[in-house]
């Protein structure tokens, strides 16, 4: 696997109270973004789910709430569908943490300095994109162009899965033999649910 493997794992891993926000707002409504409606919904139409159905969602669907601001969320699952990065090569996920930030106008942004995406989440769903040119910590002649879209899919309050699709190009000579082609292209889901109790990043950004 390539010689930067472990530095772009830790880049991966890279408000005291909880306030819930519902995951987009319907502009129809009279409710703030996130906000409580009057009815007891969370800022969308009546439907058959509840007084006032969620925020954003059709009427009869359940918007679930994310909570605002920036807390750890576990991976509970991680499901390779095809590595040709390598990135999955020895490596679990499961049990380890990544930070989560998300606004009340509906940015959701997973990863250490956004390493999985940031993107607006409109009705439990919406796609997160980060485009950079990471340096190997260790190996600072090594880089390489990366992108990666993270497709999202609220699942409960405070519960998600990710599917990404990163590709990495452009390596370097200091790089070694990084992958098994430049470019290279991996996809895989993570599920993840915040942490409980409630856990902040540490003053790098990282989840303890």
């Amino acid at each position: 696997m390539r010689t930067m493997k472990t530095t772009k794992i830790l880049m991966m891993f890279s408000v005291a109270a909880i306030g819930l926000a519902a995951v987009g707002c319907d502009s129809t409504s009279t409710c703030g973004d996130g906000g409580v409606c009057p009815d007891g919904g969370a800022g969308g139409k009546g439907g058959s789910t509840g007084a006032g159905g969620g925020a954003g969602g059709a009427a009869g669907s359940t918007v679930y709430g994310i909570s605002a601001g920036t807390y750890c969320f576990d991976i509970t699952s991680a499901t390779p569908i095809s590595d040709g990065c390598g990135l999955f090569d020895g490596v679990t996920y499961v049990g380890t943490r990544l930070p989560v930030t998300y606004v009340t106008t509906g940015q959701l942004t997973v990863g250490k300095m956004g390493s999985l995406g940031t993107g607006l989440i409109d009705a439990n769903q919406g796609t997160l994109l980060r485009e950079n040119d990471p340096v190997d910590s260790t190996m600072p002649l090594c880089t390489w162009h990366q992108t990666d879209q993270s497709v999202i899919q609220v699942t409960a309050t405070n519960a998600f899965t990710a599917t990404v699709t990163e590709t990495e190009s452009a390596f370097t000579a200091a790089c070694g033999q990084p992958a098994a082609s430049d470019p290279c292209t991996s996809t895989f889901t993570f599920t993840l649910a915040i942490h409980a109790p409630a856990l902040m990043p540490d003053a790098t950004g990282a989840c303890p």
